[in-house]
């Protein structure tokens, strides 16, 4: 593919990531106020959170009604998927500017794929990645500099 195609279409993958985060940053925010020390009514408490948003609140809705992970047992997890999409992306970056690099792939395959369950994952990544999770790489991802 010529560099003008690849470029379209990282253009496409990104159109509206904004509103997609805005929104994943709502939810779990919701998740975690439900959880909170006091919390409130849902459909109350949803409505101002999405209300404060520059959406704002569609009357007629009820989104907590529909929201199955308050209920499924996440109890305030509904933040990991954002936290997966850290992690994710800074073992992303380990790969530098190609994802075929056999030195980091075999490492990868080394450090995460064959271990699987023997040790926690937070130590497996870490093992990887040779420090701590960053989140310059996300940070990078959200606001289309990578």
């Amino acid at each position: 593919m010529d560099s003008e195609t690849v470029d379209r279409l990282n253009a496409a993958r990104r159109f509206g990531a904004g509103i997609q985060y805005a929104r994943q940053h709502l939810y779990a925010s919701f998740d975690m106020a439900l959880y909170g020390e006091q919390p409130g009514p849902a459909f109350d408490t949803w409505k101002e959170m999405e209300e404060g948003t520059t959406l704002g609140f569609v009357p007629g809705t009820n989104f907590p009604a529909t929201f199955s992970h308050i209920a499924g047992g996440y109890a305030a997890g509904y933040y990991g998927y954002m936290w997966a999409e850290v992690i994710a992306l800074d073992m992303l970056s380990a790969f530098g500017d190609t994802l075929i690099n056999p030195q980091v792939g075999m490492r990868f395959r080394r450090e995460i794929l064959s271990r699987g369950g023997e040790e926690p994952a937070g130590v497996l990544v870490e093992r990887f990645l040779g420090r701590p999770v960053q989140n310059e790489a996300f940070l990078k991802e959200i606001t289309g500099q990578r």
